[in-house]
């Protein structure tokens, strides 16, 4: 009896060495993805617990309130540039992690996700929070694949898919006016009836949709060109112009949605063109692919924001 007694107790002292041995008091966890978008636009996803329901597998009733996934919770507890802090774990405890985004090229970033937490002294407390540790890798990797293939996506990120194409159209006449408010389908259809009618008067045809460049100085001045494309050289006449577009390269990106929706679509080019380093050679402008004149509802509206780069 005294035999089986020790040799338990032999067993039991090896399996405490091997926890010891085999769990290091620090646990360390770490997972990365490489996601091709900007590292300031992740960490736009990243910043708020209603920035992750974007892409969250798991959705929740209350965007605000901290993410669930496979029973962890996931809690954003702070972020600052291209860094975000989250507590994971259970009801019972949080462990602090991080989120590091580091830009590698205009194109692509990495996403690393650490953290570290106290194996503890106790041997059954080692072995728990080592299993806790190894389902908390687990879910860490599911959720970065998840945020890379949401993030991947520039139409998630830039509410349109833009792409780079070859310009087009290099003749055109346009016109430009200045309004205290943000203009109406009347205000740039009136501008553009202008222009067809000087096209007409020349014995030219239009070869693309009408183009619009606003910009929003304030709430009280926004300023407005329109141009349409020819099929040959104009001279212009009086507040009509002509103007020409280089051949080269051209980012194009389609939206749909009203005058506000127009201005976003313009902004989020400038994002992208920022975020992208891409070099500007001419203004942005939308083509209005819809006639918005005839369809009154604006959210059937179809335009493409362009902007001629380098």
């Amino acid at each position: 009896m005294k035999k089986l007694f020790w040799l338990l107790l032999f067993i039991l002292a090896l399996v405490i060495a091997g926890i010891y041995f085999l769990i290091p008091t620090t646990l360390t966890i770490s997972s990365a993805v490489s996601i091709e978008a900007a590292a300031p636009r992740i960490t736009e996803l990243l910043s708020t617990n209603k920035a992750l329901s974007k892409w969250w597998p798991e959705k929740k009733s209350d965007a605000t309130a901290a993410a669930i996934y496979k029973g962890q919770t996931f809690n954003v507890s702070g972020s600052s540039y291209n860094l975000v802090e989250i507590a994971a774990g259970f009801t019972d405890s949080a462990i602090s992690t991080k989120l590091q985004m580091v830009q590698l090229k205009p194109d692509s970033s990495i996403v690393e996700w650490t953290c570290q937490t106290n194996a503890g002294f106790n041997p059954i407390k080692r072995v728990q929070q080592y299993r806790a540790a190894v389902t908390l890798k687990e879910n860490m990797i599911d959720l970065l694949l998840a945020l890379k293939t949401y993030a991947d996506k520039k139409e998630n990120i830039y509410g349109m898919k833009i792409e780079k194409l070859t310009v087009k159209d290099t003749v055109l006449v346009s016109a430009r006016a200045q309004f205290d408010h943000l203009p109406t389908t009347e205000d740039i259809y009136g501008m553009v009836n202008k222009l067809q009618a000087y096209i007409a008067s020349e014995n030219a045809t239009a070869t693309n949709y009408p183009m619009l460049n606003l910009m929003e100085v304030d709430k009280k001045q926004y300023n407005v060109m329109v141009g349409i494309p020819t099929n040959k050289l104009l001279k212009g006449k009086g507040d009509i112009e002509l103007k020409r577009m280089v051949m080269g390269n051209i980012l194009v990106g389609q939206f749909s949605g009203g005058m506000t929706r127009t201005l976003d679509a313009f902004n989020q080019m400038d994002r992208f063109k920022a975020d992208f380093q891409f070099t500007t050679v001419a203004i942005p402008f939308a083509q209005l692919i819809t006639d918005r004149s005839k369809e009154p509802d604006s959210t059937k509206w179809i335009s493409t924001i362009c902007l001629p780069v380098l």
